[in-house]
């Protein structure tokens, strides 16, 4: 009798041992879920526009992108700014998710909160070199001015981005609560050769608009006020001193992504510009 107690006893301790391995295998696999990108930190690479390479380092308090499983977050300044699952479909990855404004940017109870229209992303994922490439539909080319809001609403710069020029052009007082915590990074400084760079677009857009030679600028007539460079997008406004301020100054609010910019006035050239170097 004994003895079958005691073999019950031990074919009970197997048999426990045994869904207990089970289980932590279980727990194990799907924490560590391996998905089409692997899972771990890319951050921007300097090699080229939308390009994320493997890292060890954690990128959250920089700019890259946290894969896991089949989701995607993009972390810009220790904030999650976009969400997605990642999609497998006819052959191609894609993240299909919300741009997010997290609680570091804002005082409501929410911890975060979907901010616009659903994007979707496709994705290549270059096994060899550890990197994943983000194309965009709407691509934006080099050596162009864009407003803030065609390059926001294209995912080429952030909500931090946004924040950073609101700060440096003097707009932080109209966004107290998105300001709350926000972190500014340093804007840098813009070196002689891409300011003459940027000079010389200004000078080429302005005399395709003019048919007197008198009339025509050159690089020194235009003044750059730089916001700083995100993602090789230069945020600046630029002043020609040969043309006369309006008569008349109207103040005119512009809302980007839920940042507000206040303008003295609606003509297009007092707003802050992106040039794409």
């Amino acid at each position: 009798m004994f003895l079958g107690v005691f073999v019950m006893k031990r074919s009970l301790r197997i048999i426990t041992l045994f869904f207990a391995t089970i289980l932590c295998f279980c727990c194990f696999s799907g924490c560590n879920k391996m998905g089409a990108i692997p899972n771990g930190y890319y951050c921007w690479s300097s090699a080229g526009e939308n390009i994320y390479e493997f890292t060890e380092s954690n990128i959250r308090d920089f700019f890259g992108w946290e894969i896991k499983g089949d989701t995607a977050k993009r972390w810009t300044s220790s904030s999650v700014d976009y969400k997605a699952k990642i999609v497998e479909r006819d052959g191609k990855i894609y993240f299909e998710g919300y741009k997010w404004k997290d609680s570091l940017y804002s005082l409501t109870s929410c911890a975060s909160q979907k901010v616009g229209s659903e994007t979707i992303y496709e994705v290549i994922y270059n096994e060899a070199e550890k990197t994943i490439i983000l194309k965009n539909e709407n691509f934006l080319e080099s050596n162009q001015i864009y407003s803030i809001k065609e390059v926001y609403d294209n995912n080429y710069i952030t909500y931090g981005d946004l924040l950073n020029i609101a700060y440096y052009s003097g707009n932080e007082g109209y966004n107290p609560n998105e300001f709350e915590k926000f972190i500014p990074k340093d804007k840098g400084v813009m070196d002689e050769e891409t300011i003459i760079n940027l000079k010389t677009k200004l000078v080429e857009l302005h005399n395709e608009k003019v048919s007197k030679e008198e009339n025509k600028a050159t690089i020194d007539d235009f003044i750059i006020t730089y916001y700083g460079c995100y993602n090789g997008f230069c945020a600046f406004k630029s002043r020609n001193i040969e043309e006369s301020d309006p008569a008349v100054i109207i103040e005119e609010w512009e809302t980007i992504g839920g940042i507000r910019f206040k303008y003295a006035s609606k003509s297009s050239k007092s707003r802050i510009k992106l040039w794409k170097i």
